[in-house]
């Protein structure tokens, strides 16, 4: 091999890792999306699943929307790799039953329709479903929030709440459910019945 043509051969072989590099830079590793989430290449230790990021996608929500049936009134979407979070699209043409969850979080983005949520401090005849969950009964005192498209709305864990839909439009929202691992499964007597003790 000439000199000139060995020089220009270990030039090119030495920039070819940079230019890789600069490549990856302008064109990242795709993503691939399956069922709305951005899947992993294989297994993943505990501290990954942590770091995971959830992705939805718009276009992905509007499909399994469409797909409800009429009367149902939601579906899951996804929980989270670390199962510390669980999102779920309800559609609520009729009001819902009081409802507290000892050890979630509600964060509750609204797509469309208009309604109201009430909560509040007591929920007197509200009764164990399963572990952590409750229904029923009445909200003691009810704080009343009117919600539409756009808002945001957070509920903090055992704090007893329903929603109530006004208009013909159904109430269309995104339920991001977030685990507080830290509070107890079991409900305070407070929370459930009006009165001293």
């Amino acid at each position: 091999m000439s000199r000139p043509l060995s020089y220009a051969v270990l030039v090119v072989a030495c920039s070819l890792p940079i230019l890789g590099a600069r490549a990856q830079q302008r064109h990242p590793a795709p993503v691939f999306v399956a069922s709305g989430r951005a899947e992993p290449s294989g297994p993943m230790t505990a501290e990954q699943q942590r770091r995971r990021v959830d992705y939805l996608r718009k276009r992905w929500i509007d499909e399994r929307r469409d797909g409800l049936s009429p009367s149902a009134v939601g579906v899951g979407l996804l929980s989270s790799a670390d199962e510390q979070t669980s999102y779920m699209l309800i559609r609520r043409a009729t009001s819902s039953e009081v409802e507290l969850h000892t050890r979630w979080d509600d964060l509750v983005i609204v797509r469309s329709g208009a309604g109201v949520v009430e909560f509040g401090k007591r929920a007197p005849g509200i009764a164990r479903r399963a572990p952590g969950e409750w229904r029923g009964g009445a909200i003691a005192d009810p704080v009343r929030l009117e919600i539409a498209a756009g808002d945001i709305v957070r509920i903090p864990a055992a704090v007893p709440h329903l929603f109530r839909v006004v208009g013909a439009e159904p109430l269309e929202f995104i339920l991001v459910k977030q685990r507080r691992g830290e509070l107890p499964l079991r409900l305070a007597d407070s929370a459930r019945v009006v009165g001293d003790r």
